[in-house]
This record gives C-alpha cells, structure tokens and sequence, in this order.
C-alpha cells in the first residue's frame, strides 16, 4: 500500500477527521481529498501520465501536500525544488530531470 492509497482510505474512513492544520486553520479529510482529486482532474487533463516527471514549486503548505497526492495518484513522481532558488537553477533543475510539467502556484 502506497501513501496515496493510505490517504483515500483515511479519507473515506474519518471524513470529518482533520487532515491538516495549517495557519490555525483546520482542513477535513473530505475537503482535502476534494482539492487533490480536483488537482488531478486538471493534471490529467492537460496529459499527466504515468511516469512523468513533474517539478513542483510550492511552497511548504496543504497545497503542496495536495499536489503531491495528486501527482503520485496518477503514477508520476515529483520533483520537488527549493522556492527560492534562483530561476537559472530551477530550469536547469527542470531540464536535468527531464521533467514534462513545473506546478506551481
């Protein structure tokens, strides 16, 4: 069982549960699990598939940990890459990974 599957499976069980805290503020299983899933429509949408390489530049937030779930749910990994980097480093970063998409917010 991988994370994602751990995940809808949490979220199926305790929807009302909270996921995440963030800011002071609380996010239940369920709204969560409807932000990944509406990540992933727009992923696959725009031709995500399995095996791709997808650079995520967001920074450490519920977002990012939605687009995570969201790119591993359809069998891409994720680059993950410091925001602050200078632009140079995070094309190169892109190009070295062979990356097809940057996500970012």
């Amino acid at each position: 069982m991988n994370i994602v599957q751990h995940f809808y499976e949490a979220a199926e069980k305790h929807p009302e549960s909270i996921a995440l805290i963030e800011k002071g503020k609380t996010l239940r299983y369920k709204d969560f699990l409807s932000s990944v899933l509406a990540i992933r429509r727009g992923l696959e949408k725009q031709g995500v598939k399995p095996g791709d390489n997808i650079m995520v530049l967001i920074g450490l937030s519920g977002s990012l940990y939605a687009h995570i779930l969201a790119v591993f749910s359809l069998g891409a990994a994720v680059v993950l890459v410091d925001s602050l980097k200078p632009k140079e480093r995070v094309s190169y970063g892109f190009k070295k990974a062979r990356c097809r998409f940057l996500l970012t917010t």
